[in-house]
């Protein structure tokens, strides 16, 4: 687009998915003579469908006539690359720094494929690095994935992995008053020794009372475990959340 004024493929999402498959994108010097004959052969070469077949950052490089060394990626690590974004990651950052009391929520949003999550992942990390307090809660919606909570079903798995990572005695300051409701909301936490130990509570008659006992149950889990670390939550794709996660 850049070369040329316009997208190698035209037409509505489903067209172009379909003349992706079918056909090569013209090369950037037939709709505009006067590209270079060498950017027109990069241009080419990063448009091959097969993405083994596509330069990877040296040899977009050389091909450029540069000689920096960093950053680079070889085939297949093109996670540890990641530049600009400097206005969003100033943005998150004032967010974190913003918090005090109280929870804040960001909402991160933008057309698919624009690089939301490594936008969150590159700031996680370095946030990792930089607040050694932090503790990261990960998880993720899927579209066609039907299981309860699922906004949640990742942070319990991040969470669980977290308390099984600590000694016994820290593990038990941080439970609630009824730890094994815990495994009843998210089965996952059945790893954690002490949660698997604990005495079985007995359901409550009505439902909807028992589901806000297992809430209360992990609300004070994290309660404890926020006065001890401050926790960031990350839930990629929460567009396809369901009405159990909200309502959690």
């Amino acid at each position: 687009e850049c070369l040329t004024g316009r997208l190698p493929f035209l037409g509505g999402a489903y067209q172009v998915l379909m003349d992706k498959q079918k056909f090569e994108p013209a090369p950037p010097r037939e709709l505009v003579p006067g590209v270079p004959e060498d950017l027109d052969a990069l241009c080419v070469a990063l448009l091959q469908p097969r993405p083994e077949d596509r330069p990877h950052g040296r040899e977009v490089l050389a091909r450029l006539g540069g000689t920096r060394e960093e950053p680079t990626a070889e085939r297949g690590d093109t996670q540890s690359l990641f530049v600009g974004r400097e206005e969003e990651l100033s943005t998150l950052r004032a967010a974190f720094d913003a918090v005090n009391e109280e929870p804040l929520a960001v909402v991160v949003e933008g057309v698919s494929g624009v690089g939301k999550s490594r936008l969150v992942d590159h700031f996680l990390e370095a946030l990792a690095t930089d607040e050694p307090n932090v503790l990261v809660l990960a998880g993720r919606c899927y579209e066609r994935e039907v299981v309860p909570f699922k906004a949640f079903d990742g942070i319990a798995d991040s969470l669980a992995r977290y308390l099984s990572s600590l000694p016994a005695s820290e593990v038990e300051a941080l439970l609630p008053r009824r730890p094994a409701l815990l495994s009843r909301l998210f089965p996952v936490f059945k790893r954690v020794e002490a949660i698997a130990a604990a005495p079985t509570v007995a359901d409550l008659p009505d439902p909807q009372a028992q589901r806000l006992r297992m809430f209360a149950a992990l609300r004070e889990l994290l309660l404890r475990l926020a006065l001890r670390r401050r926790l960031v939550w990350f839930v990629d794709d929460l567009q396809w959340t369901d009405a159990d996660s909200l309502v959690l």
